[in-house]
């Protein structure tokens, strides 16, 4: 089992800071989801064409692999579909440029029923593969907001159908149906699972927290994905962007690392 995390905990320094703190902290990879204080992927220019060989030859440097790239789509809702669709394949191009084996969607929210959202991400993300055959990249479908049942996620699973489509299993978000008997959806999903996100909160009242500090089965899930010989990522995901309360990255990968480590 490999570890990394996401920019998401800290979109405001460079990828030359990124590398260097996922040396500090002995990470093996990255998860790259904002860059030098920017989010959307068209913004962000170390996914652009021109400075793809600088960018390889700086990973490569480091010593560290480029695992996931984060993107904003989701397919849910069946609104502003070309823009969704430009972001995937912009996306997908971007990963495959730099040597990034996944990127990661959502499906998201039930809207304006469960039936209809999952038909259209199993349509969204077949078109998405469609049109990007040439390319190794794999669509990772985050358990995220509604989309955290294994009834929704295996129909995905079985309507796309493709060696390039897989499940980033966040932990947090399977936690509301699942709680301490998140085996029961580990067990369906688990041929599926390419990458996770690990982050922690309190149940009681809602609040993120550092990995440990709280109500999550952590220690229990990492064990089972050794037992099982899980050859992907874990990867730490500290909302910072959107909880700006919390505290800096390096808290939360001291946390992270006793975590792992235990």
């Amino acid at each position: 089992m490999k570890v990394c995390f996401s920019t998401l905990g800290c979109t405001e320094r460079s990828l030359a800071q990124v590398l260097a703190l996922a040396k500090a902290y002995h990470m093996d990879g990255i998860e790259i989801r904002g860059l030098g204080g920017l989010l959307r992927n068209a913004d962000i220019p170390e996914l652009q064409p021109e400075y793809a060989p600088a960018v390889r030859s700086a990973l490569r440097d480091a010593g560290l692999v480029p695992v996931v790239l984060g993107t904003s789509c989701q397919f849910h809702a069946g609104v502003r579909w070309d823009d969704v669709m430009t972001e995937g394949q912009a996306s997908i191009r971007a990963a495959q440029r730099l040597g990034i084996p996944f990127i990661r969607v959502f499906g998201n929210y039930f809207r304006p029923d469960a039936a209809t959202a999952v038909r259209r991400v199993i349509d969204g993300i077949r078109s998405l593969l469609n049109d990007t055959a040439d390319t190794n990249v794999t669509v990772l479908l985050e358990i995220h907001a509604d989309f955290h049942r294994a009834e929704e996620l295996l129909a995905i699973v079985n309507g796309i159908n493709s060696p390039r489509f897989g499940l980033l299993w966040d932990v947090y978000h399977s936690d509301a149906t699942y709680g301490d008997d998140w085996m029961t959806l580990y067990r369906q999903i688990c041929p599926y699972i390419r990458h996770v996100h690990i982050k922690d909160y309190h149940r009681t009242d809602g609040r993120l927290c550092l990995p440990g500090d709280g109500d999550l089965p952590l220690s229990p899930i990492l064990r089972q994905l050794e037992a099982d010989e899980f050859d992907g990522f874990v990867s730490l995901e500290w909302e910072r962007l959107w909880h700006p309360e919390l505290p800096e990255i390096e808290a939360a990968l001291d946390a992270f690392r006793l975590v792992i480590d235990r």
